[in-house]
């Protein structure tokens, strides 16, 4: 390779840009590709050796700063066309955004002072800090495949930091680290998907952020064991035994309970804003004393107390206008919950179908409790002993 086609590189350019330069001067693909050995680590390649003859170093080229963001107006959404950090009339990098504006918006993020320092540096024009000097939990974010550069990664973050506030900050003492807490969690390796996957289920974030600081953690009353998905993300059937067990449905829903004999007790999370997907309970049994229980920490309506059964869905609509909270059709074997009280329908976002039985139950007012502070009470508020 002449002198002269290394010399015509920018050294700033990130390994992407490197990979179609080669390509630009007819010299083939690497395998593996630059941008490839640049993010897991690789020193094996033809490329070594190309760039030894000519003085050049492959982490010289590659681990300098990342390319200089747009404005910050720009990092709004990943999708649709990608800005150019370059003027199209001169090929040079863009203007830099303001040293103040840039540690503005990595300082909203909760980050240290360390990773203030090293980001931003990262990310700016002329900054000295290399990607090696990051925090551990950056510099993981940083390569995986879901961020293309730090501008990337900032917006990234401050997405998952409007999405959580500051309800859980994970495990280390920042928003990289909850980010990397909830990948793992989630088994899921790229941090776009990650958010997309977030945003696709507010109610699983939800129930995921409330988990680890007041969600139900233990069995309840006189039961032995308490089953759930292992995470909210999770709609796998919850199955249980001939022991008496606590069986935990999803806050989005759309779990399918199976009790398995003895006296149980089936919590439906109530939420509002979205209302959740119905829980389908395959066995309820009421003459094992088993209950089906409200946990509505997220429920914004306060719920009449009320139970009614109708033998039909134009019944349980009449029921609904006298402003009774419970109703259970009989003919469908549905549960549903009236957040609407005296006004058509059951209330959009607050009501609707919560239970969907697959046997024939026996169901009346003592069916159900309701858990408040992990006591049990009836539905007219008296302490429950179970």
């Amino acid at each position: 390779m002449p002198s002269q086609v290394l010399s015509s590189l920018d050294t700033s350019s990130v390994a992407e840009e490197f990979d179609d330069f080669l390509a630009s001067q007819g010299l083939g693909d690497m395998n593996p590709s630059a941008a490839a050995r640049y993010r897991s680590g690789v020193e094996i390649s033809p490329m070594d050796e190309i760039l030894a003859i000519n003085g050049k170093n492959l982490d010289d080229l590659f681990k300098r700063n990342l390319p200089v963001p747009p404005p910050l107006s720009a990092l709004s959404s990943r999708d649709g066309d990608k800005q150019s950090n370059r003027d199209d009339a001169t090929g040079k990098a863009a203007d830099a955004i303001s040293l103040d504006d840039t540690k503005s918006v990595i300082r909203s993020l909760g980050l240290s002072e360390e990773a203030l320092k090293t980001l931003t540096g990262l990310i700016t024009s002329g900054g000295s800090n290399t990607v090696g000097e990051l925090p551990a939990s950056l510099q993981q974010l940083l390569l995986n495949p879901g961020v293309e550069n730090g501008a990337d990664l900032i917006k990234q973050l401050g997405e998952l930091k409007a999405l959580i506030g500051n309800r859980r900050l994970g495990s280390g003492e920042d928003i990289s680290q909850t980010m990397l807490d909830l990948m793992s969690l989630l088994n899921i390796s790229d941090s776009s998907l990650l958010l997309t996957t977030l945003r696709a289920n507010p109610l699983g974030l939800r129930e995921l952020l409330r988990d680890t600081l007041t969600g139900i953690a233990e069995p309840l009353g006189s039961t032995t064991t308490l089953l759930k998905a292992k995470n909210p993300f999770d709609a796998d059937p919850i199955i249980g035994s001939s022991d008496n067990e606590t069986l935990l449905a999803r806050l989005a829903g759309g779990t399918r309970l199976t009790g398995g004999g003895g006296k149980d007790l089936y919590i439906i999370q109530l939420s509002s804003n979205p209302f959740a997907q119905p829980t389908v309970i395959t066995d309820f049994d009421s003459s094992t004393g088993s209950k089906i229980v409200l946990y509505m920490e997220d429920y914004a309506i306060n719920l009449n107390p009320r139970f009614s059964t109708s033998r039909n869905s134009r019944e349980a609509k009449i029921n609904a206008q006298k402003k009774i909270g419970l109703i259970y059709n009989t003919k469908s074997n549905q549960i549903l919950v009236n957040g609407n009280r005296r006004k058509v329908g059951f209330g959009e976002g607050i009501g609707g179908t919560m239970v969907i039985l697959e046997n024939d139950a026996d169901i009346s007012y003592d069916s159900f409790a309701v858990l408040r502070d992990n006591n049990l009470y009836t539905l007219g508020g008296d302490m429950l002993t179970f």
